[in-house]
């Protein structure tokens, strides 16, 4: 059973919840116990179909809530069904990771970088793990560079004419006349 199977089914109630689960319904108790029906609400046909297919809406939070007791429930699953040798091996490796994310952190500070780009690096060991924030670091550089020469090229504005060019382009005889002598 595959881990979203898990969740769908975990979010299920089970079929003794569902027993003891109060049923929803328009009975109300008097002091007598004696069940009393509260009168329907007349509606038209089409108010009843449109309230009968709306499926039921969760708020963000209401979700949050039953996604998070699920997962609990999942993790003490696992780890009650780890040995302890095994469930020191992964804390051994969660406090490594950790660490290696504050190093990867800091390292990102250093070279100016958004902290983003610590989720492209591999967090396998020490050494690994800084072999791969340093190719990151040169390819995001890279790319930066590229970047800015890619929008710096392109043909010259409209307004600098030839001069943009180092092409001398005066019309006029006069000034013409004028650059040929300063340059002998």
């Amino acid at each position: 059973m595959g881990f979203i199977e898990k969740i769908v089914g975990a979010m299920k109630p089970s079929a003794s919840e569902e027993a003891t689960a109060p049923q929803a319904t328009n009975e109300t108790k008097t002091p007598d116990e004696e069940p009393v029906t509260e009168p329907k609400e007349e509606t038209a046909p089409a108010d009843e179909e449109a309230s009968q297919e709306e499926p039921k809406t969760y708020t963000q939070e209401d979700l949050q809530k039953v996604l998070d007791e699920n997962r609990k429930t999942w993790e003490r699953e696992q780890l009650q069904s780890m040995s302890k040798d095994d469930q020191i091996k992964q804390l051994q490796a969660e406090i490594l990771k950790r660490d290696l994310k504050v190093k990867v952190h800091n390292r990102l500070e250093e070279a100016q970088l958004p902290i983003g780009v610590a989720d492209l690096v591999q967090y396998s060991d020490e050494e690994g793990t800084m072999n791969s924030l340093n190719n990151t670091i040169k390819i995001v550089n890279q790319l930066v560079s590229d970047g800015i020469n890619m929008r710096l090229k392109g043909k010259t504005p409209e307004g600098l004419g030839g001069a943009a060019h180092g092409l001398n382009t005066m019309k006029d005889p006069f000034a013409s006349a004028f650059v040929q002598a300063m340059k002998e």
